[in-house]
Order: structure tokens, then sequence, then C-alpha cells
């Protein structure tokens, strides 16, 4: 009787360790990389139009606050570029928990 509840308690810890683990390792950075990849194209898309018809809204309630970049483009001094893109896309992984190989590539 002893060593059935041992060999259950040991069980549960053990399957509980490995779920945690799943969730800590793969799942939660594959949310992550999903949610800062959406933001990133939500982003691109309202950025690139003209600025008049860009909407400030999208910028304040569903995207982080932007950085000095950010806010240069929303005001339509400068457009997105490809690098600009992926450096977003990393400081937001960084952001949230992650360690890209690289923070800043160059994208030609």
């Amino acid at each position: 009787m002893q060593t059935k509840i041992i060999l259950t308690t040991s069980t549960l810890i053990i399957v509980s360790l490995l779920v945690g683990a799943f969730y800590w390792f793969v799942s939660r950075p594959q949310e992550i990389r999903k949610r800062c990849y959406s933001e990133m194209s939500s982003l691109s898309v309202d950025i690139t139009k003209p600025p008049n018809e860009a909407s400030s809204s999208v910028f304040t309630s569903t995207l982080p606050p932007l950085s000095n970049v950010g806010q240069q483009i929303l005001e339509g001094k400068k457009l997105i570029t490809d690098k600009d893109k992926n450096n977003y896309y990393r400081s937001c992984l960084v952001k949230n928990g992650l360690k890209p190989e690289s923070l800043y590539v160059n994208v030609n």
C-alpha cells in the first residue's frame, strides 16, 4: 500500500514537471512569437499608408507604446522598412522574455 502511494505521487510529480517544461520551453515561446509577429504585421499595415490615412487609435489600443522611431513613423516622417519591422519584432521578443540570437539584424 505504501509503495503504491509513493509510486502514484512520484508519477504525478514527474508528469507535472514534464507538462510545465513543455509549456515553458515550447508553448509559451510560440505564443509570444505569434503575438509579436501579429503586432509587427499590424504596425506595418497601418504605417505604410499615407499619414492622413493611418489610424492613431490602432496604435493606442492594441500596440505597446511606441519608441522614438515608432512615433516618427506614426507622424509620417518615415515609412517603415524591413529592417524596422525586424527590429520591432526582435524588440518585442526581448520585452516578452525571449532571447533571439541577434537582437538587431540588418535586412537588405
